[in-house]
């Protein structure tokens, strides 16, 4: 499959619009509709991590006539109410790794606009061990700006996904790591209940699977897109809801 990535608007290689205002989640679907308009596409593969998931699923709420299928990975939440919920499982671990002294009391200060290193000071938040020493420069922020951080922060609360999402019937993966500190995937796939969503609860992993776990996370996921390629239901066998540390488990 052909792998297309962009960067959001006001981080890397894109233009950081002047307005406080245009940071919205319609503005972030309008931009991933002109990367597919741009390719000269009908419908796209589409696949989401952290924020990235939920401008994902804000565009399948936008747009479900152009999405072949949705990967949902470590994903944010389908409505504000969820999203605060999901907070209070990281504050808890935010709280416990700062006793540990894992994270930094006192983290770097913003330098002018640019907060990457504050942003990476709590990278060991979103590991499952605080200790990973793995190819941590793949997991390192590089672009981090205070004001693009705030006002799409600003615009977040009181959205509701879920109306929407509730009638989307394109195969759907959800993918969370087990020791995710944003919580757990309820919520999400609750929010898909007519696609039926494939669902792989990662053991021992944080919220970037393909770091910490990636011998779990990339059959799950490449199996996923290969079987919705092809357009062919799933096979006999193939796991269907989570895989466990030694295959898969039954569907639930």
């Amino acid at each position: 499959m052909r792998v297309v990535l962009y960067d959001q608007r006001g981080m890397g290689g894109s233009s950081a619009p002047a307005d406080d205002g245009a940071y919205g989640l319609d503005n972030y679907v309008a931009d991933l509709d002109a990367v597919r308009d741009g390719l000269g596409v009908a419908k796209i593969h589409v696949l989401g991590h952290s924020f990235g998931g939920l401008i994902a699923m804000a565009y399948v709420a936008a747009q479900p006539e152009r999405v072949a299928s949705l990967t949902l990975v470590s994903s944010g939440a389908p409505s504000w109410d969820d999203h605060k919920a999901g907070n209070v499982g990281f504050s808890q671990r935010y709280a416990k790794l700062l006793a540990e002294k894992k994270i930094p009391a006192d983290p770097p200060p913003v330098v002018g606009d640019d907060c990457r290193e504050q942003s990476n000071a709590f990278v060991p938040l979103l590991f499952a061990d605080p200790d990973f020493k793995g190819p941590l420069e793949e997991m390192k922020t590089t672009s981090c700006s205070v004001r693009v951080r705030d006002a799409t922060v600003k615009l977040m609360p009181g959205y509701d996904l879920r109306p929407k999402l509730k009638t989307f019937t394109a195969p759907t993966l959800v993918v969370i790591g087990d020791a995710d500190p944003f919580g757990d995937a309820r919520a999400t796939m609750k929010a898909f209940e007519s696609a039926h969503p494939q669902y792989a609860l990662l053991p021992k992993c944080g919220h970037f699977p393909w770091v910490e776990c990636p011998d779990a996370f990339r059959p799950v996921v490449e199996e996923f897109l290969a079987r919705v390629a092809q357009r062919r239901p799933a096979r006999a066998g193939e796991p269907q809801t989570r895989p466990s540390a030694s295959g898969t488990s039954p569907t639930r």
